[in-house]
């Protein structure tokens, strides 16, 4: 009986560890977004907003990559030596 328990409390404790602070932060939401958003995320298009977030996601990574690459180039260019005028 106390070795159940004890597997118990070692798998309950971290999930309301961690899902206290959500329940929390849903208090802190307004109510006006919960009836503004609440609808759509509730929706059968659901779907659509993660794929939506996963889409923004993936247009961020790639703005990132081309800023870095574009960085990198200056880098580059800036480090060449120029040529001396005598030769």
């Amino acid at each position: 009986m106390s070795i159940g328990l004890a597997m118990l409390t070692l798998i309950v404790a971290p999930v309301v560890y961690l899902l206290v602070p959500l329940g929390l932060s849903v208090d802190l939401i307004p109510r006006g977004l919960k009836a503004a958003v609440g609808p759509r995320l509730a929706d059968k298009s659901a779907g659509g907003f993660v794929k939506q977030i996963l889409s923004e996601l993936e247009g961020a990574v790639e703005r990132a990559g081309e800023t870095y690459d574009e960085k990198k180039a200056t880098r580059a260019a800036d480090r060449e030596v120029p040529p001396e005028p005598g030769q």
